[in-house]
């Protein structure tokens, strides 16, 4: 939990278009068509920009507070450096779920191949 809390905000929206992606994938897997396939890959796409956005905002966050001046200056660097760790959670955590809802979509993508006949080689 403290990983999602030191994301911030935006780990809610990262959270819930996650959840979108994920759900648009699994329509994907068990009903797969050129319509369900563009939406699952727009949902992934949508997820990514917005934990990328997501994560330099509290990069944006961080530097700010490190210029404000309310720190003690020997512990500038530590602020930092704490600081941009937690600011890369909302990335990992939502590019972590782009990457499981492509390889569930790449899964109905193959079925769908299987089923019109269609050959990878």
């Amino acid at each position: 939990m403290s990983f999602y809390a030191a994301g911030g905000f935006v780990m809610f929206p990262v959270t819930v278009v996650g959840a979108v992606a994920l759900g648009l994938a699994l329509r994907h897997l068990f009903s797969p068509s050129a319509s369900s396939a563009n939406a699952a890959a727009t949902a992934r796409q949508a997820l990514a920009l917005l934990a990328l956005g997501g994560s330099a905002l509290d990069l944006w966050a961080v530097g700010q507070a490190v210029g404000s001046g309310a720190f003690a200056a020997e512990d500038l660097v530590t602020v930092a450096v704490v600081g941009g760790g937690e600011a890369m959670a909302p990335a990992a955590f939502g590019l972590g779920l782009a990457a499981l809802a492509a390889v569930v979509a790449t899964l109905g993508d193959t079925r769908r191949s299987s089923a019109s006949g269609l050959s990878g080689a």
